[in-house]
């Protein structure tokens, strides 16, 4: 136990790099995660066979929106999901990869 106390005093001294370390770690893994997610509808647009990608809009008072917190983050989600395809398809196939 007294090697760990002493390892710990060492990193004292750096505590501050430390965390600014982590605290990057965490937003590097969060821009590079929302990067990655945001291109799925521009693969979807290339690679999909059927041109009718639009899904129809969740109601927020529909059977779908359920009462569980997490069955309304999910319909929230599905929403902002449709929301940004169409956006990206107001315009057709050809036109979303301009």
């Amino acid at each position: 136990m007294t090697t760990y106390f002493r390892i710990l005093s060492y990193v004292r001294k750096h505590w501050l790099h430390l965390s600014g370390s982590l605290i990057s770690i965490i937003f590097f893994t969060l821009f590079s995660s929302a990067s990655l997610i945001s291109i799925i509808p521009f693969l979807k647009v290339i690679f999909q066979q059927d041109t009718s990608l639009a899904l129809p809009m969740i109601e927020p008072g529909s059977e779908t929106a359920a009462a569980s917190p997490t069955a309304a983050v999910t319909s929230k989600i599905d929403q902002l999901r449709q929301a940004a395809e169409s956006w990206i398809l107001a315009g057709g196939r050809v036109n979303a990869l301009e």
